[in-house]
């Protein structure tokens, strides 16, 4: 049985979700059945559940000899929160939430030693300005509220950077406003944020009801960066036998590759809208037009030249402590793993582990 009843964080969701108060029971508590070999804990309907799904359609944890159990979340703090408690094995967690938790600064006060085997989703965001706002330009910026659903994701680091490298003082000239994924439509009606950057497909159904439209996408600010990353407890994942732990990533990064192309996103779009994760509550043009080729990709690699940028960001807008920034990428993104899956599904892997990150049309050449 699928622990599939968790659909929200869409603009259509209408059931609330507040569990505070409540006392806590983990969401992958077996229920009179048989534990799974593996339970991995998703955050769906999202852009990067989308190759977990895609793998459990196409049947690819079969193919590879491993039994998965996907586990819809309600929250992802309710997901970090299983994955550190052992709850389940790997968990759908945005990258700087990863590194927060990593490094013990984080506001659930989590902390365990995690590795990312692999990247889920690239892209799958926008930065959106809301229909009346007035903003055009970057100085528009100025004295607005803009949202993100939390510090501890990629986009709010994107908003800082955009604006920063466009003159905008983000501590002193713009609010920086934490809005909760269900709360979005409210703020937006009420006229309380300005702009936003949130998770595919909140981005594209708030395009399609004509709330806001799309100021730019994520890739023209930063070319190729992570969302999220499948991510495991390092004590777990080391412990596992490595043949299974190849041969689960492997299964996902199967489906990764495969709908990373643009001539197989009609067959993803459809595989969603069947998978009962939350998609199919969602408008099919809005799910095409979130998945669009030019809007979001899934490529897999962990580079740990990202890993640095994210983790100079999050240490420069006060996220993190001091720390090593070069051993915490190579603990934490295990971009070696991933090669060895790559070469065993007969794909080609690069041949680095870093790379010249692209930033607002700028090469950066990061210390390797």
């Amino acid at each position: 049985m699928k622990r599939r009843s968790f659909i929200k964080h869409s603009l259509l969701a209408t059931a609330s979700y507040a569990f505070e108060g409540f006392p806590y029971v983990s969401f992958a508590t077996p229920l009179n059945r048989q534990r799974a070999n593996t339970r991995i804990g998703i955050f769906a309907p999202s852009h990067c559940a989308a190759p977990l799904i895609f793998a459990e359609h196409k049947g690819y944890f079969s193919d590879s000899g491993v039994k998965v159990e996907l586990i819809n979340y309600p929250t992802m703090s309710a997901l970090a929160r299983d994955l550190t408690a052992g709850g389940i094995d790997f968990g759908q967690l945005t990258v700087p939430l990863a590194f927060a938790i990593t490094t013990g600064v984080n506001p659930f006060g989590f902390h365990h030693p995690l590795v990312l085997p692999m990247i889920l989703g690239v892209h799958g965001s926008n930065l959106m300005v809301r229909k009346d706002s007035g903003i055009s330009q970057p100085a528009d910026f100025k004295n607005k509220t803009i949202a993100t659903h939390t510090k501890l994701t990629v986009h709010y680091l994107l908003v800082r950077l955009y604006l920063q490298r466009n003159g905008i003082d983000t501590e002193k000239d713009v609010n920086m406003s934490i809005v909760k994924l269900n709360d979005l439509t409210e703020a937006l009606n009420q006229g309380n944020i300005d702009a936003f950057m949130m998770p595919e497909p909140i981005n594209a159904l708030a395009e399609e009801t004509g709330q806001a439209h799309t100021y730019i996408l994520n890739q023209f600010i930063w070319r190729y960066h992570p969302c999220c990353g499948l991510t495991s407890r390092k004590d777990f994942f080391t412990k596992q036998d490595r043949n299974r732990m190849v041969n689960l990533v492997s299964a996902i990064t199967r489906a990764s590759l495969y709908i990373n192309k643009e001539r197989n996103r009609e067959e993803l779009v459809s595989a969603l809208k069947k998978s009962s994760y939350g998609f199919e509550l969602i408008p099919r043009k809005v799910i095409d037009m979130a998945f669009a080729f030019s809007r979001s990709q899934f490529y897999p690699f962990p580079y740990q030249s990202t890993a640095v940028l994210l983790l100079k960001m999050m240490r420069d807008y006060s996220l993190l402590p001091s720390i090593d920034v070069k051993s915490t990428a190579q603990e934490v993104f295990l971009s070696n793993f991933m090669r060895e899956c790559l070469a065993g599904i007969g794909k080609k892997a690069p041949r680095k582990n870093y790379r010249p990150e692209i930033v607002l049309g700028r090469h950066l050449e990061l210390e390797t």
